[in-house]
């Protein structure tokens, strides 16, 4: 008889044991590693996102402070030469080149008369001077195109009915803060279609007097599109 047959009961308990023990020792110690690996790749994942959060949440500060910076500059330039709001056509040069030279949609200054000048950068880049003041008949929003140096072109477009004072938020919101401060969302009056949120600026002259409201637009479309693109890439 083979030493094997001779194995006691005993002995065959603690073989069989043991290799049961083996067995769940080397499971448990494979569950472990799978375990602590995917852990890793899970903290991995979530450091990467939490860092592609912040480097948006970088950009989209800096995109929101450049309204800031216009209506600063644009407010100093304007308490220096209080005439600029009297000349639309050097205030529109001024909006033009900030446009060309700044990512935002929309400058604007309105008059507490209602009078109005506003500059908006089109989908094709090209853009568009909207224009209601009594030189060309307040009540209506002359629209023009501009050549690449900025002058004015020939009115494309007369839009009519508009109202006798600001009723938008970028106006109501500033003159009832009494200081610069971004607005709630609004729908543009000769565009309600269009929606958008800004960051506005109330003028005032040496006696506290309102001389109107200037301001920068960020189109809520344009913002979700830059927003999902930036996070795409």
């Amino acid at each position: 008889m083979s030493q094997h047959s001779t194995l006691s009961l005993g002995q065959r308990l603690v073989r069989s044991t043991g290799l049961q023990l083996i067995l769940v020792a080397g499971s448990f110690s494979l569950l472990t590693y799978t375990l602590g690996r995917n852990s890793g790749i899970q903290q991995s994942e979530r450091h990467r996102t939490n860092l592609l959060i912040t480097e948006i949440r970088e950009q989209l500060s800096g995109k929101l402070r450049v309204p800031m910076f216009l209506n600063d500059l644009n407010a100093s330039a304007i308490d220096a030469q209080p005439n600029l709001l009297k000349n639309f056509d050097t205030l529109g040069r001024r909006f033009w080149h900030q446009l060309k030279a700044f990512p935002v949609d929309y400058i604007n200054y309105g008059a507490p008369d209602g009078s109005f000048l506003g500059l908006e950068r089109g989908s094709d880049g090209d853009v568009l001077l909207y224009e209601d003041s009594t030189r060309l008949g307040r009540g209506q929003l002359t629209v023009f195109s501009l050549s690449p140096r900025g002058e004015r072109l020939e009115p494309t477009e007369v839009i009519t009915g508009m109202s006798a004072t600001h009723e938008e938020a970028w106006y109501v919101d500033t003159v009832a803060a009494g200081r610069s401060s971004w607005s709630s969302i609004y729908a543009w009056e000769d565009q309600p279609e269009v929606h958008s949120v800004s960051f506005n600026t109330p003028l005032l002259d040496g006696d506290g007097q309102l001389l109107g409201v200037i301001g920068v637009d960020m189109v809520i479309n344009q913002l979700s599109t830059w927003l999902h693109q930036v996070w795409g890439s």
